[in-house]
């Protein structure tokens, strides 16, 4: 429904028409909150899709102080903008959650860069001789690097029969310095799935919450 309100092209149709009912102006709205899309319809888990779709388009923050939400249903739910939950309660059902399919997924408003394959052997070489700096990242200061060997399974728990891809994150600084403690030796450069690298926003986004 979301989308099909960008149709008018503008962000003052979605405020007036679909929430305030021409009773509102844009100036007016500071912030967004769960209630302003409770149409008594809705799941717990729509609402708060809503509202954070919403907030991103308008780059509004979240401002829900109180309140209690059932969540049974992952939406990958797109945090964009700043969060302030306060004594929200969210009570969550685990059971629905799948790594692809997270409930909230807080995201960077920059894309992700994939370096090109023939990059990663002599990244891998660095990384595991602990020499400090890596040509192939100077264009990328203040990122998270997260690599990533899909043919390496760790981790695995019989109880689910579920494994995960070795993996591990570095920050990377200046001139292609990179910091962060190692938690694991990579084999060669080949059986690394993918190498991401993501800017890291200054400032950084807010997620503030007492409990959920």
């Amino acid at each position: 429904m979301l989308i099909d309100w960008l149709n008018d092209g503008t962000i003052e149709h979605i405020i007036n028409q679909e929430i305030f009912s021409d009773k509102a102006d844009k100036s007016d709205l500071e912030h967004v909150n769960y209630s302003m899309f409770d149409d008594g319809i809705l799941t717990d888990d729509e609402i708060i899709l809503k509202a954070h779709q919403f907030a991103n388009l308008a780059h509004k923050p979240i401002v829900n102080m109180t309140g209690e939400y059932y969540l049974t249903s992952p939406l990958d739910i797109p945090i964009e903008t700043d969060v302030f939950w306060g004594n929200t309660v969210f009570h969550i059902d685990e059971s629905a959650y799948t790594l692809d399919k997270p409930y909230f997924n807080v995201k960077n408003t920059k894309e992700s860069v994939i370096l090109p394959i023939e990059t990663h052997a002599n990244i891998i070489n660095h990384l595991n001789g602990d020499t400090g700096y890596i040509s192939e990242l100077v264009n990328y200061p203040n990122s998270l690097m997260i690599i990533t060997d899909e043919n390496t399974r760790i981790g695995q728990r019989s109880t689910f029969n579920q494994d995960w891809a070795q993996e591990d994150f570095y920050i990377i600084g200046e001139k292609g310095q990179f910091s962060g403690d190692k938690m694991f030796t990579f084999n060669a450069a080949t059986s690394i799935e993918i190498i991401r690298i993501f800017d890291c926003n200054i400032p950084r986004l807010k997620v503030n919450v007492n409990t959920i």
